[in-house]
């Protein structure tokens, strides 16, 4: 796919060029610009400006050339941070409308009439490509060629990875992909915690995870305490940020650390009088089922919900009721409907949960609602209730929407893309153990000035440099004979490698060709039969031979 697009693009001239761009910026924005290549990518580090002056730049220099621009990332997370963004971008800059209307790649790739305001040369920007999956960008590469698009892809090799399978971007930079390199980092100043801490995330971005945080440790940044004890010293930084006036991020790799944070967190914004009559409120939060999953409809149970993620009625929930023969069926506001497998790529499957939220409770949104008025990752502020105890907002939304959680921490694929003057990561006995490079670099590099880690064991951040989360394709997985393995397993390598210098040393046998009658054409086609077999006397030998090799006998 790669290969059909080279050559098939368009050159756009770098005349008149922002003067804001740094030295590093202008050479990445001028590479991706003077490509005459249909695919073109830009591999950055966390915090180099990537939408404020590369994606600005490359938009305005197209729009100036007549060419619309599109700009999609591969979540609604990732799309909610273009769309603050754009607030960073100059009024007078064409590129503020067009990053501020950012969609997500699902949305463009289900709705044609998305696509169809993209002709041919035109530019489809894709930002945050690392969350690509490959089935996405097939889709997405697949459909560009067949309509003449450019597609440019934007993110960070190193951070997050996609939900399904594969790594698309990484993928095809490995392909040969034209790629642009911008390792410029705007975020951390280099005095920012006497300069250790841009230190620290060149290294985490280096794959240098234990050195980052020695670095951090010098620093005096790490902070090591068990139990209650360190959701206790979490809450207190994220308490003091407030108090300072400074904007915080607390990250945390499970929704449980989260969620003891947030309990912590409103102890003492209750002590400190800010919270008001509370109440209890029913929310529900996804269960993560992969499409295939949903599919099996029967494994379903009474209570979930089934939240729609697609059409007008996005964000609309549906609590199962009971479950027959390969269909659910679900109820919302009085009206019944039935779900099967053919809706699986239309609804979320969540489970409901009761939270308590008061006057004054921070709160956040994880998925979108049209109906309700509210986006994915939207952070919204209890100003009161109305006659049916549904939360107002303090500017004057009344929220029935329910698939929300506080706001005072989380994960570390919601926080991708968005930064504060302070970070707070917590790694507890049990998320430390399988905690990534990725998931360390995303959320110590998310701080401007300040970043602190909550850990019960400093020496079990050392293990986090051997895990990788790099999602990899079938044809990069590759059996090492050299590898310990069990023997059954040991076996099945022999005799897939002998099935292979059977075929490649056999000489080949002529195929005998039998006819068939096509009715259709009123003629004989011919048809060739299937490929023989091994025999098992040609593997036999070589199972043999590696069988005594384990066994230290040589012939």
């Amino acid at each position: 796919m790669i290969e059909k697009g080279r050559g098939r693009g368009v050159g756009v001239s770098t005349r008149g060029l922002s003067g804001r761009l740094s030295e590093a910026q202008h050479e990445a924005v001028k590479s991706l610009l003077e490509s005459r290549d249909q695919f073109t990518g830009l591999s950055g580090s966390s915090g180099v400006g990537k939408t404020e002056f590369v994606i600005a730049s490359v938009i305005e220099q197209n729009m100036k050339a007549g060419y619309r621009v599109m700009v999609v990332a591969p979540s609604d997370a990732a799309r909610d941070v273009l769309r603050k963004d754009a607030a960073k971008l100059s009024t007078e800059s064409p590129a503020m409308s067009v990053v501020k209307a950012a969609e997500s790649l699902q949305l463009f790739q289900a709705d044609p009439r998305l696509r169809e305001r993209l002709q041919p040369g035109d530019l489809l920007i894709i930002d945050e490509a690392s969350f690509m999956s490959l089935k996405q960008g097939h889709a997405a590469f697949e459909d560009a060629v067949k309509r003449g698009v450019r597609v440019c892809m934007i993110g960070d090799l190193d951070q997050g990875k996609s939900i399904e399978a594969g790594d698309f971007f990484r993928r095809a930079i490995q392909s040969g992909i034209h790629t642009a390199e911008l390792h410029d980092i705007k975020r951390q100043s280099p005095t920012a915690l006497n300069g250790h801490y841009l230190k620290a995330v060149k290294l985490f971005k280096a794959g240098r995870t234990t050195e980052a945080f020695s670095e951090l440790h010098r620093a005096g940044c790490i902070r090591e305490s068990r139990g209650h004890e360190r959701i206790e010293a979490i809450a207190d930084s994220i308490i003091r940020s407030q108090a300072e006036g400074i904007s915080a991020i607390a990250v945390n790799l499970t929704h449980r650390e989260n969620d003891a944070v947030a309990e912590a967190v409103r102890n003492r914004m209750k002590q400190q009088g800010r919270l008001s009559d509370a109440r209890t409120v029913a929310v529900y939060e996804t269960l993560g089922w992969t499409t295939a999953e949903k599919r099996e409809i029967d494994k379903l149970k009474p209570g979930m919900i089934l939240e729609q993620t697609r059409g007008k009625e996005k964000g609309r929930g549906w609590q199962v009721e009971f479950v027959n023969n390969g269909r659910a069926y679900a109820r919302s506001n009085g009206t019944l409907r039935e779900f099967n497998k053919s809706h699986a790529k239309s609804f979320d499957v969540c489970e409901e949960r009761k939270i308590e939220l008061a006057i004054g409770d921070e709160i956040l949104m994880r998925s979108a609602s049209r109906r309700a008025g509210v986006t994915n990752g939207e952070r919204l502020r209890v100003a009161g209730w109305d006659e049916f105890s549904n939360p107002v907002s303090s500017d004057g939304r009344i929220i029935w929407h329910r698939n929300l959680c506080h706001a005072y921490a989380a994960t570390v694929r919601r926080v991708q893309g968005d930064s504060a003057t302070r970070v707070i990561v917590g790694f507890d006995r049990h998320s430390v153990k399988t905690a990534t490079r990725d998931a360390a670099y995303v959320a110590g590099s998310r701080g401007r000035e300040f970043c602190e880690v909550q850990v019960e064991s400093i020496s079990k951040l050392s293990q986090i440099q051997n895990r990788c989360g790099d999602r990899k394709a079938v044809m990069e997985i590759a059996l090492d004979p050299s590898r310990e393995m069990r023997p059954e397993l040991r076996e099945m390598l022999t005799k897939v490698e002998a099935a292979k210098v059977f075929q490649h040393t056999k000489a080949p046998t002529p195929v005998r060709e039998k006819h068939q009658v096509d009715l259709q054409a009123g003629k004989q086609v011919r048809q060739k039969r299937r490929a023989p077999v091994v025999p098992q006397h040609v593997i036999q030998p070589e199972i043999e031979r590696t069988k005594q090799q384990e066994r230290g006998i040589e012939r």
